[in-house]
């Protein structure tokens, strides 16, 4: 199943591939660079929900390590506009 918002569709298993590499990088991003997160490790599951839900609203901040590093991980650039054809599953 497919969400559809505004103009854009996220694929619901490319939303979970891109969640489940997040949610890993995100860990290690609190971990090696804790000065950038202003919440303690034990809040990541609330934390990776509410990006789960920015990046189906497409109102997400895609400049963090975390981001960054998933990205490279799934071999696509970290910008916008790959964040969102991945999502697509048009990647």
């Amino acid at each position: 199943m497919a969400h559809f918002v505004e103009t854009r569709q996220v694929n619901d298993a490319k939303l979970a591939e891109f969640m489940q590499v997040y949610k890993k990088n995100l860990e290690r991003a609190v971990k090696e660079k804790p000065g950038q997160y202003a919440w303690p490790l034990s809040e990541l599951d609330t934390v990776a929900g509410r990006m789960e839900a920015a990046l189906k609203k497409g109102s997400y901040n895609h400049d963090s390590p975390a981001f960054k590093w998933t990205a490279k991980e799934l071999g696509i650039q970290p910008t916008r506009t790959a964040i969102e054809t991945f999502l697509s599953g048009a990647a």
